[in-house]
C-alpha cells in the first residue's frame, strides 16, 4: 500500500507492506484521517516510545511506522472468526488499538507501533471488538475529527459551567476549538488565549 511512512526520523510517501487482518480483525480502506498533535509528539519525542514499559507503543527507527489514529474506513476484508456485524462496504471507525492474541497478549496503539499501522496509509486493520459502524450521511471527514471534538466536549461537561459563565481556553487548535464549540452549546463564553497570550494575560473573547 501507499502510505506516509515514518522511518529513521523522516516521513516519506512510499510503498510499505499491506497490513494483514488476524483473528477477529477487519481490514479497512482509509476514507479519511485526521492529524493529531500526538502524532507530532510521537515523531518528535521517540524516546517515550522506545522506553514504553507497556509495549503498547514502539518507536523503532529501523522499521516502518505508519501513524494516524483518528479515522474512518470502509470494510474491504475480514480476518478469520469475524461475525457478520461488519459487512463489506460498511463505514467503520474504531478505538485506535490492535489486540494481541485477542487481548491476552496485550495491545498495540494504532499509529504508534510497527505492528499496528495507522490511517496515514491506504489500508489499516482494526479489531472487530472495538469497531463501530458509522451510519447516516455524516461526512467521513467530520467523523475523523470526532475524537478531537469529544475531548473538548468532555472537559466542558466535566467543568459543570453554567450558562453565562466564562471559561479560559488556552490554545486554538483542534481541542481548544472543540471546547469553544461545546461552550457555545451550553451558552457559556470562552476567553481564547494562545500560549504567549496566557503568559501575558491577553486573550480574545469568543
Amino acid at each position: 500500500m501507499r502510505a506516509v511512512v515514518l522511518r529513521g526520523g523522516e516521513l516519506t510517501v512510499r510503498d510499505t507492506p499491506d497490513p494483514i487482518p488476524g483473528q477477529g480483525d477487519l481490514l479497512l480502506k482509509t476514507l479519511s484521517t485526521a492529524i493529531c498533535a500526538s502524532d507530532v509528539h510521537f515523531m518528535d519525542h521517540p524516546e517515550l516510545a522506545i522506553d514504553d514499559p507497556t509495549g503498547r507503543s514502539l518507536y523503532d527507527p529501523g522499521r516502518d511506522i505508519v501513524m494516524g489514529h483518528e479515522f474512518v474506513g470502509e470494510v474491504i476484508g475480514h480476518g478469520p472468526g469475524c461475525s457478520d456485524a461488519f459487512p463489506i462496504g460498511a463505514r467503520v471507525t474504531s478505538m485506535p488499538i490492535r489486540l494481541v492474541d485477542g487481548g491476552a497478549g496485550g495491545l498495540r496503539i494504532i499509529g504508534q507501533h510497527p505492528e499496528a499501522q495507522g490511517s496515514f496509509g491506504e489500508l489499516l486493520v482494526v479489531p472487530e471488538a472495538t469497531a463501530k459502524v458509522v451510519e447516516g450521511s455524516v461526512s467521513s471527514d467530520a467523523i475523523a475529527v470526532v475524537d478531537a471534538f469529544a475531548v473538548g466536549e468532555f472537559y466542558v461537561r466535566a467543568s459543570r459551567l453554567e450558562p453565562g459563565e466564562v471559561a479560559i481556553v488556552i490554545g486554538a487548535g483542534a481541542i481548544g476549538l472543540s471546547a469553544v464549540a461545546a461552550l457555545s452549546v451550553i451558552q457559556a463564553s470562552a476567553e481564547v488565549m494562545g500560549s504567549d497570550d496566557a503568559r501575558s494575560a491577553g486573550g480574545h473573547q469568543a
